[in-house]
């Protein structure tokens, strides 16, 4: 599977739907839509692979909240393992001195929480996947299927690269940044605002071209 090109093209295939992205991904709360943004675009990418645009919000909100629930099962198992861990630390220590010290004796809830949530990122996109592929809720917890396809060499191949696009994306966004706000000065309002939209534009970024190395994977993964 080498789509790593096609993937990271997506995102600026269309600089209306680019530029309402990045503003949506900015805005807390009304980012959530990028999880049903993502769904739809795994669900393009299935049927050929046209950019999504920013229209039927309705449909984009009901998906969304979907998107998230799934997310958010998923994430239980990891979430529980790894919040026990956490209450374990000696009360008033220092918490990344406690969580190194942890790791480094051995604590067995740590290395456990800290599999689960790897094994929770590589199974999520190929729930959500299989969700928009069946047009079905129930179909995201396909246990079988999703865990073979999330844990399949392809599947970890397409979790490789969205780390990838994501480190690439962030390095290049934070030296824009900091260019930027080196010209226009560091007026705190402007900051806020020149950080919000360069993490809305990562986000955006993301959730636009995943979908074509979770699609490829989902499709190539026996």
């Amino acid at each position: 599977m080498s789509r790593f090109g096609d993937g990271i093209k997506k995102p600026f295939m269309d600089s209306k739907t680019l530029a309402i992205g990045s503003i949506i991904g900015a805005i807390p709360i009304v980012g959530i839509l990028l999880m049903g943004y993502f769904v739809k675009s795994l669900e393009s990418e299935l049927k050929g692979g046209k950019v999504v645009k920013w229209q039927s919000f309705p449909e984009l909100i009901i998906e969304s909240i979907l998107g998230t629930i799934i997310a958010f099962i998923y994430s239980i198992p990891a979430g529980v393992v790894l919040f026990l861990a956490v209450s374990s630390l000696p009360v008033g220590s220092d918490y990344f001195e406690s969580f190194y010290l942890a790791l480094a004796s051995g604590n067995i809830l740590y290395y456990a929480g800290l599999i689960l949530a790897i094994i929770t990122a590589l199974v999520i996109p190929m729930a959500l996947t299989n969700f928009a592929k069946e047009g079905k809720f129930n179909a995201a917890f396909d246990f079988k299927k999703v865990f073979r396809k999330g844990l399949s060499g392809q599947g970890i191949i397409a979790f490789l690269l969205s780390i990838i696009a994501t480190i690439v994306l962030g390095s290049i966004v934070l030296v824009v940044l900091l260019t930027l706000l080196t010209f226009l000065g560091t007026v705190p309002l402007l900051a806020l605002v020149l950080v919000l939209l360069a993490s809305g534009f990562i986000n955006f970024a993301l959730a636009s071209a995943m979908p074509t190395w979770y699609v490829t994977a989902f499709k190539e993964a026996k």
